[in-house]
């Protein structure tokens, strides 16, 4: 495992990255929990190679996972169609898996987002985006919050 700190555009970004070979240490890890622990969204998978960020932790044979990011955005599009503000786009991503019979695994996952308390008026400035609505009315040139809960599910391979 190793720390990575990420300075682009003024933007500053950390995170605690666990390699390939953190997947040994898992307790009662199996095909299947292998195949969870890939998922994306939908039904894609993501890719073995990047070394996905994340802290992994086991309480008895549970394994754990978490991950998150959070940015400090302060965004001057002035003009007719564009907006200027101080906001923070976030978010935490929890799973907790155990093994479920010889061949399955039982996995539960929740993500959370404080955008609804870190972005004022229900929306931030994005110049050119258009088609999505909040709170029933349409956006344009904006993108609204996410939700307190954007995610809980169980799954079962």
């Amino acid at each position: 495992m190793f720390f990575r700190i990420f300075i682009s555009g003024g933007l500053i970004s950390a995170g605690l990255y666990a390699h390939e070979s953190a997947r040994m240490g898992m307790v009662d890890m199996n095909p299947a929990g292998l195949y969870l622990m890939n998922l994306a969204s939908g039904t894609s998978q993501n890719p073995l190679s990047w070394p996905m960020p994340m802290l992994m932790m086991h309480f008895g044979h549970w394994n754990t996972m978490f991950m998150g990011n959070a940015f400090l955005v302060d965004t001057q599009q002035s003009g007719p169609r564009g907006g200027d503000k101080l906001y923070s786009t976030n978010w935490l991503m929890a799973s907790a898996a155990h093994r479920a019979g010889a061949k399955g695994m039982f996995e539960t996952s929740l993500m959370l987002s404080l955008e609804p308390a870190t972005i004022t008026d229900r929306r931030y400035p994005l110049l050119f985006q258009t088609g999505e609505t909040a709170y029933g009315q349409p956006i344009a040139d904006g993108q609204h919050p996410h939700n307190l809960i954007m995610g809980l599910g169980v799954h079962y391979t």
